[in-house]
């Protein structure tokens, strides 16, 4: 399988027991279909790798605590540790129409009435809400990515289209 096929779904960060469990931080995009995977895809010497899930539990709001097929022992564990997890686009419905925040990064923001915006250069998933870096000009400015703003997603023209309220961009 090619990479370009699949997501990012996040990375191993630890290991969790002797009995070869990992504890992965999963991108806050698919929090809510973790629970109804059945594998992952584990990057490794630049080929992905196929793992069933026998366990899955949350530990944490972006930790999941997993139990791989085949992976028995805290050694088999940490070889694990640092390694990208990856999805099928196939295995998610409607993929066609489905972006990660990942992906959004470089698209050129605009807005309904400001206009071209300009494009992310950065997007911040690591706080409760996620920020998006948009170079305005010869500023940057950060915009909170919210499902209200959002007007629609135009992947062909790597446009992000918003309906900020009034004022966002004079702070």
């Amino acid at each position: 399988m090619f990479l370009k096929d699949h997501f990012y779904l996040g990375k191993i960060v630890k290991k969790h027991s002797f009995k070869g469990e990992v504890i992965a931080q999963i991108e806050a995009d698919f929090i809510e279909i973790i629970s109804t995977l059945e594998s992952v895809w584990i990057e490794e010497s630049n080929q992905l790798i196929p793992f069933f899930i026998d366990k899955i539990s949350q530990k944490k709001p972006l930790l999941f605590r997993f139990h791989l097929e085949d992976v028995n022992t805290e050694h088999e564990a940490k070889k694990l540790i640092g390694k990208s997890l990856y999805i099928p686009k196939s295995e998610l419905p409607e993929y066609e129409n489905y972006f990660s925040l990942k992906e959004l990064q470089g698209f050129i923001v605009v807005d309904n009435i400001y206009g071209n915006i300009g494009a992310i250069t950065y997007i911040d998933d690591n706080t409760t809400q996620v920020i998006l870096e948009v170079k305005y000009g010869e500023k940057k400015i950060l915009i909170p990515y919210h499902n209200d703003f959002i007007v629609k997603i135009d992947a062909k023209n790597q446009e992000l289209h918003l309906s900020l309220p009034e004022g966002l961009l004079d702070l």
